[in-house]
């Protein structure tokens, strides 16, 4: 197993196994042993946003998508792999342009021309459940009016016309606003990761003996000596030493009242209460923390 992992070529194949066994992790594992080895091969980034989709993990898929675009424009594999990824996040219009992108760019593709005739019938029907949630909305807002209105007697004619139109304005805008949140939930799944791949299949591969190992990259070490050291303080690697303390306790590490336990003239019941604050000040932490 050890020699497939130096071959890109049988790290692919390995994947594709992996993919045909319903594996898609291990292949998602195998494909980033792939790239490592061959970065610019468009077919390596494809397979493994095609792991990523099926294991529902769009925007992933997409990052790969569009790594495989990048590198070989012309092929219409990449377009479809991203449209199948905005498909899956359910931005049927933009799925609908990378769709039409691939099947131009291959005109006998008949697959990719039927991808698009789905794809525009997808892109027609959330359009219509759209409208429908701003006509829901509109009805919504005309229905409260009017049993307000109904519940005052005293209303005249011109005041119940005007609060229906309030009705129909209010509902709709809410209708409007819903249909927008929606969008915006969808575009959020396709946002690119805090991670990027490599660092997400290294993370997942560490530790790894069998199957496709260790990632043979060198991401992690890289990612790790670039980072922030901790912060310091209550929360941190290290506390600052606290006015009056030298060592663990407030009496000092001999225990005898020496410089760095209680003031000179203090007495016990000062150097007990400073001890009991501070063990009460942890414990407070440790409860904010979620660990007490």
């Amino acid at each position: 197993m050890g020699a497939a992992r130096d071959s890109p070529d049988q790290c692919k194949e390995e994947g594709n196994a992996c993919m045909s066994e319903c594996d898609y992790v291990g292949a998602m594992k195998w494909y980033s042993q792939a790239i490592v080895l061959r970065p610019n091969d468009a077919a390596l980034y494809s397979n493994r946003s095609f792991a990523f989709l099926r294991l529902e993990l769009p925007a992933r898929a997409l990052a790969d998508a569009e790594e495989a675009v990048k590198r070989r424009p012309t092929w219409p594999k990449g377009h479809f792999r991203k449209a199948e990824s905005l498909m899956q996040a359910g931005l049927h219009t933009q799925a609908l342009t990378s769709y039409v992108m691939g099947a131009s760019l291959d005109p006998s593709d008949e697959h990719l021309q039927g991808q698009c005739v789905e794809a525009r019938k997808r892109d027609a029907e959330a359009r219509g459940v759209e409208k429908r949630n701003v006509a829901i909305g509109a009805a919504i807002g005309i229905a409260c009016v009017l049993l307000l209105v109904l519940s005052s007697s005293s209303a005249g004619a011109a005041s119940n016309v005007g609060a229906v139109l309030a009705g129909l304005l209010f509902g709709s805008l809410g209708g409007v606003a819903y249909v927008l949140l929606r969008r915006q939930g969808r575009q959020g799944a396709i946002l690119p990761p805090l991670q990027t791949n490599e660092h997400f299949a290294a993370l997942q591969m560490k530790g790894d003996r069998d199957g496709a190992g260790e990632l043979r990259s060198s991401v992690l070490e890289t990612a790790a000596a670039s980072s922030p050291p901790p912060p310091v303080g209550m929360f941190g690697g290290g506390a600052p030493a606290m006015p009056g303390f030298t060592g663990g306790t407030a009496a000092g590490p001999s225990g005898g009242g020496a410089p760095g336990g209680a003031p000179r003239g203090a007495g016990g019941s000062e150097a007990k209460r400073r001890v009991k604050s501070t063990s009460n000040g942890r414990a407070a932490a440790m409860k904010a923390m979620g660990k007490a």
